[in-house]
């Protein structure tokens, strides 16, 4: 693969299943707001050792904070949920009880983060290479940007934590209102550049993107399945791995 020019476009990452491993976090904190939710302890470490495997073939589904809650409802429940399809109509069904996940969930976290900081980030970890990956970018431009549907105080102290070379101002927290595409599309306009890069693990997310300028990268580390990647290869997107984005951007 040639070298990639980015001295007149950006580069954008997802943040979970792309920079960050994040899953451990989310599921444990996804059970104690379930917990919370249901105000009971129904669901305790012995229920989360056990199912881990479950909640980890359920991630790729996720869209926002209240579907980790609502992966506990399925697996309790004892449902097979196989595509995106399934797990869309399990929420649903379940609309009325959506937004009470999601503040148990976002709740339970920054409890998480105030009371131990130092364990909350503990159940975070950065991908192999993408510590090296990021900040050797950024010594070559500073048009690297992180677009993600999680939330900016989460992705601050992580960023911070692990020293990622990245600008506060750079990182997005996206919505159903301000869609992905949309902020790549006002970045590459802020900067007055052609093209933007976008590294995601989402296949879903990558076709939702219409705009030619927008070039879509799937990264086969992350939160997607091997129809995922083959799918990808067919509608034109490029499935990468860790080494070829190093060989893209750097070497």
């Amino acid at each position: 693969m040639d070298k990639i020019d980015l001295s007149n476009r950006s580069i954008a990452f997802d943040f979970d299943g792309v920079i960050c491993d994040s899953q451990y976090e989310c599921f444990k904190i996804a059970y104690k707001a379930f917990n919370a939710h249901q105000k009971n302890d129904k669901v305790d470490d012995i229920f989360f050792k056990k199912n881990l495997h479950n909640f980890y073939k359920l991630r790729p589904f996720v869209y926002s904070g209240e579907d980790y809650v609502l992966i506990i409802y399925i697996i309790l429940s004892g449902m097979n949920v196989n595509n995106v399809e399934d797990f869309q109509n399990v929420k649903r069904n379940q609309l009325n009880k959506i937004p009470s996940y999601r503040k148990s969930f976002y709740s339970i976290r920054e409890k998480y983060q105030n009371k131990n900081i130092n364990e909350w980030i503990s159940l975070n970890k950065i991908y192999p290479k993408m510590h090296y990956l990021i900040n050797q970018i950024s010594l070559l431009t500073d048009k690297i940007y992180i677009v993600t549907t999680k939330d900016l105080k989460s992705v601050r102290i992580i960023k911070d934590y692990f020293s990622l070379n990245i600008k506060d101002k750079n990182i997005f927290s996206v919505s159903s209102k301000m869609t992905k595409e949309k902020v790549l599309i006002n970045i590459m306009n802020d900067n007055k550049h052609k093209s933007i890069y976008f590294l995601e693990d989402r296949l879903d997310t990558l076709v939702k993107i219409k705009n030619k300028n927008i070039n879509r990268l799937l990264a086969n580390w992350g939160y997607n399945s091997e129809i995922d990647k083959a799918n990808a290869v067919k509608q034109n997107i490029m499935l990468v791995s860790m080494d070829e984005i190093t060989t893209l951007f750097i070497k």
